[in-house]
């Protein structure tokens, strides 16, 4: 194998897993859980949060926060989503970790 096949296949398996634990977290983290390769993108949904927030914090917020009702309910929904994306896989490592322990 060649290094761009190598690396088209890496990024391919980190695009379906990254699309698995925002489509079916529970299925995901079970096997991130048990092959132990990906396990640190476990902490995606706060990676993400930190890119939205620097996209959009500075320059966003300086125009529309103030005065838009909507785009603050838009801004703080992402980041509520972001949090309870990431307890809910925190919460499925744990119990994926006590399943396999054995």
């Amino acid at each position: 194998m060649d290094k761009i096949s190598v690396i088209n296949s890496f990024f391919y398996s980190l695009g379906q897993i990254i699309f698995g634990l925002f489509v079916h977290p529970y299925q995901s983290m079970q096997n991130l859980v048990r092959d132990r390769v990906f396990i640190p993108l476990m902490f995606l949904p706060t990676f993400l949060a930190i890119i939205f927030y620097l996209l959009f914090a500075w320059w966003l917020l300086a125009l529309f926060y103030d005065g838009s009702l909507i785009f603050r309910l838009i801004y703080r929904s992402f980041f509520f989503f972001f949090l309870l994306w990431q307890i809910l896989l925190f919460y499925l490592y744990w119990r994926f970790k006590r399943a396999f322990r054995n």
